[in-house]
């Protein structure tokens, strides 16, 4: 009889017991994530990545300027404080990745 070993896997936002393996809301990746995190929060290197897709400046990743509908900015916000980041770091991180993109196509 084969026996299935149970794996402790930590959530992918909040490095807590996960709950179970779910898709993404943003990606399309399925990720470990535990009860409280999943849907209202994103690791920092997914919310970077995928709003680096979105964002020209600066200006359309901040709330009073952007276009990003309530729900993202609030994903945004859980997720930064979840990984002790703040807007300006997000910010800057992103348009790293903005740049890094054209660097490499130029």
């Amino acid at each position: 009889m084969t026996h299935i070993a149970r794996i402790d896997t930590l959530c992918s936002v909040c490095s807590e017991n996960m709950d179970g393996v779910f898709y993404s809301p943003i990606a399309f990746i399925s990720l470990p994530y535990c009860h409280e995190c999943y849907g209202s929060r994103e690791p920092y290197w997914l919310l970077t990545a995928y709003f680096a897709t979105l964002a020209d400046t600066i200006a359309d990743l901040r709330p009073e300027t952007s276009r990003l509908p309530v729900g993202a900015q609030r994903l945004i916000s859980n997720s930064l404080e979840v990984a002790g980041k703040t807007r300006e770091q997000f910010y800057e991180d992103v348009m790293n990745k903005v740049k890094s993109f054209y660097d490499q196509h130029d």
